[in-house]
């Protein structure tokens, strides 16, 4: 993978797992869902409330005669409900809210999955970027000794003014092309930086070279065959649609109770005291009462709410079946693409090596035929700004093969950048 040839990339991968504003989003959502799930499984337990008051009365009589009479006292209870029976509509709400948490986390893997390979390509992108900054620094400097010999020649009057406006606005474009190819790399930094979680991803933190990757071109039919012998609804988003259409199935078992009894045990004890005078006479008195018992509650009508919520239900299961299909077929067809382009990827990365070798041979002998006086630094320069140009195309076809191979390797379920994660976020826990 990129990450086990440039170091730098392995630590910015794993900052992003904890840093990166895509990530931390995830992280909302995991607990949102954990929260789902603690709401849920809620409605299965009892519930249990408590009250207390105390009051003073006072009232005044006049029929005859006056009298007056005054009570205090307080009332304690405490009630306790729980469903009985509610032909599985309850166990079916908490079961889906337990399955959106799985979502969440299979969401989560998937979302790291997604992040590791957009970072890798546009880390190999940033190295390809700096030599070509590099690149164009040396042909500036070219131009710029070309043009200063001229000035020279135009000094000593064997170039006329006229010859020397062509090669000052050529120097000058060449330095505005430079300007804006450098101001470029540092935008891609910084919105790199950015997307990782980093406070910043200095020039220098990039390096100017990415190594020969071995040819594991050979392992992709390997790869592919257990991919597809296993099936893509493995994946971490097939497992997710299935997750969908579990939760497709408990939405319509929940829906079609709509209308039937639903039973539930209710209990109470309170305890009321109160203390009353009246025309001289003092009482008081203490009273216990308790309850319990089973009740039902029975629509009869919603006017037609159910029906629509059965169809409702069935229509976002028929989505999700009609989703999950496409991207199963989908995913099979770019499987087989890309390990078909790891294959071009990996020829053309052997060609690149050859004029990669062919370059640096060419400037070990020019070296070595300068030191001897033979040639000039002239046309040394023009052999190492050939060689740079070969190391361009050579970088790209590494980071090509580096790309097609690690989004094969990642698309299969096979990225060991998972196995930062919890088994949890990467399996379904209730079984197929």
């Amino acid at each position: 993978m990129p990450e086990d040839y440039l170091p730098g990339l392995k630590g910015i991968l794993e900052t992003a797992l904890k840093q990166s504003p895509q990530m931390l989003t995830q992280n909302i959502s995991l607990a949102q869902a954990e929260a789902g799930r603690i709401s849920g499984e809620s409605i299965l337990w009892p519930s249990l409330s408590g009250s207390a008051s105390y009051a003073f009365n006072g009232a005044k009589i006049n029929s005859g005669g006056s009298s007056t009479s005054t009570s205090s006292g307080g009332f304690y209870g405490i009630n306790v409900g729980q469903p009985i029976y509610q032909w599985g509509a309850y166990k079916a709400q908490a079961d889906s809210a337990k399955l959106a948490e799985q979502v969440a986390k299979h969401q989560y893997a998937e979302a790291y999955r997604t992040l590791a390979g957009t970072l890798r390509s546009q880390y190999l992108g940033l190295i390809v970027q700096k030599i070509s900054v590099r690149n164009a620094r040396y042909q500036l400097e070219l131009a710029e000794n070309d043009l200063a010999i001229q000035e020279e020649n135009f000094k000593a009057g064997t170039v006329s003014a006229a010859d020397m406006n062509q090669p000052r606005i050529g120097l000058q474009e060449m330095r505005l092309s430079v300007d804006r190819t450098t101001e470029n790399f540092a935008h891609a930094r910084h919105a790199y930086a950015r997307m990782a979680g980093l406070d910043d991803l200095t020039e220098e933190s990039i390096p100017l070279e990415i190594p020969h990757p071995a040819d594991s071109s050979g392992k992709s039919k390997d790869l592919l065959g257990a991919f597809v012998h296993e099936g893509p609804e493995n994946s971490l988003q097939g497992q997710i649609w299935d997750l969908y259409l579990k939760q497709g199935d408990l939405s319509y078992k929940i829906a079609r109770t709509q209308l039937y009894p639903k039973f539930s045990f209710g209990a109470s004890y309170g305890l009321s005291y109160s203390q009353s005078a009246f025309a001289g006479t003092v009482s008081q008195s203490a009273v216990v009462s308790y309850s319990y018992g089973v009740s039902a509650n029975w629509t009869l009508f919603n006017g037609f709410a159910s029906r629509a919520a059965k169809l409702s239900a069935l229509a976002t299961k028929r989505s999700y079946e009609r989703q999950r299909k496409t991207y199963l077929d989908d995913t099979s067809a770019n499987a087989q693409d890309l390990q078909t382009q790891v294959g071009f990827a990996a020829r053309a990365l052997e060609l690149a090596e050859q004029h990669q070798a062919l370059a640096d041979d060419l400037i070990k002998r020019a070296t070595a035929e300068l030191g001897e006086g033979t040639i000039a630094p002239a046309t040394v320069k023009a052999y190492r700004s050939n060689a740079y140009a070969v190391d361009y195309a050579t970088s790209s076809a590494r980071a090509e093969f580096l790309n097609r191979w690690s989004e094969l390797v990642s698309l299969v379920g096979a990225d060991p950048i998972l196995n930062a994660l919890p088994v949890s976020y990467l399996n379904l826990s209730h079984g197929k």
